[in-house]
């Protein structure tokens, strides 16, 4: 990867801030981000955990400007995968609501990719995922 571990790590936090806790299947996917891009697992965790922090500690628009500046520092050639990443861990819990899409849509915005991209990526996505719940309400 050529897209740094903290800027991974920005947006796996910012999905994971989505719902509001950190909780373990969220932990276990960090996991397998991880291995799946073979970044080292503890520096990973521990990057996710500090990005979490920083989140946290941030309004809505903060947020939004923190996802903006992460993404100037993705490889052009990684958008796709930081998107993919984004979508696993906001669907860990087999659950995806109006609010996760808008916060994928908007992370899609800041890597520049279109809505409809990434709505076709999204449906993809839920396709191949049968105990996956939508929930029309936030």
């Amino acid at each position: 990867m050529k897209t740094s571990i903290d800027t991974i790590a920005a947006f796996t936090a910012a999905s994971i801030w989505a719902d509001g806790v950190y909780d373990e299947a969220e932990k276990i996917a960090v996991e397998e981000v991880a291995e799946s891009l073979e970044l080292d697992l503890v520096q990973f965790q521990d990057s996710v955990e500090q990005q979490l922090s920083k989140i946290q500690k941030l309004d809505e628009d903060d947020v939004c400007e923190y996802l903006r500046n992460a993404a100037n520092d993705v490889d052009d050639e990684e958008i796709g995968i930081i998107f993919e990443t984004a979508m696993q861990i906001l669907i860990t819990d087999n659950k995806l609501s109006c609010s996760e899409v808008d916060n994928l849509l908007f992370i899609a915005e800041v890597l520049g990719i279109e809505d409809s991209m990434a709505v076709m990526l999204l449906a993809d996505l839920v396709r191949s995922e049968p105990e996956l719940e939508l929930s029309f309400e936030d």
